[in-house]
């Protein structure tokens, strides 16, 4: 669905699992869409929570601009709202990540619980128009051994379905090519949503991770094929002292492998929900990267 928004902008919405219920936003890691959340509807559904994801600015449908963390948070809470939802939870997905933390740190009325996966706080040196121009030519290079020269769905769906590793959850290693090439197409037609978001990523946060308030859990390391977490993993910590590196193209099995099996987005939905959720000191695992 399309919501225009106050601003006369355009966002992009999916919407699954239980109509009635509790919202859990989830926000796609990079490059993916709001696509990936269709994996969750069934689990979404058996917990009795409306599950929603939005297209940031420059994927998919929704209206490129020179969007910030905090803007994007914003439209979250506009999304919900004209959802008829005046509080949430949210789920992170990598990068995605960043823009869950911040919406729980701007809006501490509006956000119950969070929930980041694999995200990590990390600087790179220069502006974001910069960073853009920067990461750019590896970014399109990728691209272009994956759109090609404009394949038919078929071709396109089994290069997108080929990303996907063995954590990809079930419900997305049974799309169809035309399934998997709708989401490559939102993804990837428009570059400028995968390289404002890498930049943004890159960059120090509008609100810092100690200003978060709300119940917090951080979902970190390897998983078997259960979702459950392989004996020993831990959130991993950039060295205090290593330089940053320049941001890289994020693969997009990244996200959907985050996603995992249903039964684990199961419990990451409801985590989302759980105000008794014991909350976790964030700064504690996420910390900043600089040179």
């Amino acid at each position: 669905m399309l919501f225009e928004m106050r601003d006369g902008r355009t966002v992009q919405v999916w919407s699954g699992g239980d109509p009635h219920g509790r919202m859990v936003l989830l926000l796609p890691g990079c490059p993916d869409s709001r696509l990936v959340a269709t994996s969750g509807v069934d689990a979404a559904a058996r917990a009795g929570v409306r599950l929603v994801s939005i297209n940031r600015p420059g994927y998919g449908a929704s209206t490129p601009y020179a969007s910030t963390p905090s803007s994007v948070a914003d439209d979250l809470v506009e999304v919900a709202e004209r959802l008829g939802h005046g509080r949430f939870g949210l789920i992170g997905m990598s990068i995605g990540g960043t823009y869950a933390a911040v919406a729980a740190a701007r809006h501490p009325d509006r956000v119950r619980a969070l929930v980041l996966v694999e995200t990590q706080v990390r600087t790179d040196e220069g502006s974001v128009a910069e960073k853009v121009e920067r990461y750019a030519p590896e970014f399109l290079r990728w691209r272009a051994g994956i759109v090609g020269d404009d394949p038919d769905d078929e071709t396109l769906g089994n290069r997108w379905a080929a990303l996907l590793d063995g954590g990809a959850s079930a419900a997305l290693a049974r799309r169809s090519p035309g399934q998997h090439a709708a989401a490559a197409r939102e993804a990837l037609d428009d570059p400028s949503g995968y390289l404002r978001d890498a930049a943004l990523a890159f960059s120090p946060w509008d609100h810092p991770p100690e200003a978060i308030a709300c119940p917090t859990l951080l979902h970190y390391g390897s998983v078997v094929d259960d979702g459950t977490p392989v004996a020993g993993t831990r959130a991993r910590r950039p060295h205090p002292r290593r330089p940053a590196r320049a941001a890289r193209p994020p693969a997009p099995r990244a996200a959907a492998r985050a996603v995992g099996p249903a039964d684990r987005l199961r419990r990451l939905i409801l985590s989302s929900l759980a105000s008794s959720t014991p909350r976790r000191a964030i700064s504690v695992c996420l910390h900043t990267a600089s040179a």
